[in-house]
């Protein structure tokens, strides 16, 4: 004996307006499309099937629409927190970029003065930037002209 049945309705393509039958109204309740079309069926009815699954089905629509506007919300927050995040990191690593170079024109400018002021001569301070700051000799010869002008207007 076979536990499960199984029964189907074949529902007519048009529903018959003169006199419906219940199956008409459900008929017209699953094909309903607007909301409009829920509320004329449900002041149509009394069969209090269909009423609650006219409400059953607004209730989803309204948690479906607020389910949506949540996630696009969150969504959004979520986007804008990303691209804070980002650039912030981005704007602390052009900082720390930043300072770091200035960090290192600032020693390149003590130690040129620094050998300057015990008389050193340009072989000396350009060997010395080569090896401390990791310069080719021609960006050392023009350390030393850019910091020795600058050293002169002071």
């Amino acid at each position: 004996m076979d536990i499960l049945e199984l029964h189907t309705i074949e529902l007519k393509k048009q529903p018959n307006q003169a006199q419906p039958s219940p199956l008409d109204e459900w008929h017209r309740l699953f094909n309903a499309k607007t909301q409009e079309d829920l509320d004329m069926i449900k002041s149509k009815t009394g069969n209090i099937g269909i009423m609650e699954a006219i409400k059953e089905l607004k209730e989803i629509s309204v948690t479906d629409r607020i389910r949506l506007e949540y996630e696009y919300r969150l969504k959004a927050k979520r986007d804008r927190e990303a691209e804070d995040e980002f650039v912030f990191e981005e704007g602390k690593a052009q900082g720390l970029e930043q300072g770091i170079e200035q960090e290192r024109q600032q020693g390149i400018k003590s130690l040129i003065h620094s050998m300057r002021a015990i008389d050193a001569a340009d072989e000396q301070v350009i060997a010395a930037l080569m090896t401390e700051y990791h310069l080719s000799r021609e960006e050392a010869q023009g350390k030393i002209r850019y910091y020795s002008r600058l050293g002169s207007r002071s």
